[in-house]
């Protein structure tokens, strides 16, 4: 057996449905996904917002030749960053997630080998 993310499709109810998969599995919980794992908990259209509007912020930061300057600089790659991964660690501890909910779903489970 190995632990591996997997994907559980949820029923109306917000329970996960065992029979949506599509390979064997034990429905014991292996718990969170590991941070390395992480899935984008944010929409398409904010990913894309937040990495052009930090590319911006970048440009215009560099461009004041400034210590405020720099510090808009270190703000925009940050925002950049956020729009890369499309994972927001404030949205993470708010629980918030904004992104496709059937991508959201995921957890680790055992799965045989």
């Amino acid at each position: 057996m190995k632990l591996e993310p997997v994907r559980f499709q949820q029923t109306r109810q917000g329970v996960r449905d065992l029979n949506q998969l599509k390979k064997p599995f034990l429905p014991v919980s292996g718990g969170p996904i590991p941070r390395s794992r992480r899935l984008p908990n944010i929409a398409e259209s904010e990913r894309v917002l937040s990495f052009l509007g930090g590319a911006g912020i970048i440009g215009f930061g560099l461009g004041q030749q400034s210590t405020g300057g720099l510090l808009l600089a270190l703000l925009g790659s940050a925002l950049v960053q956020r729009g890369w991964t499309g994972h927001c660690s404030l949205y993470d501890v708010l629980g918030v997630n904004t992104a496709d909910p059937a991508k959201a779903s995921q957890e680790m489970a055992y799965v045989p080998s």
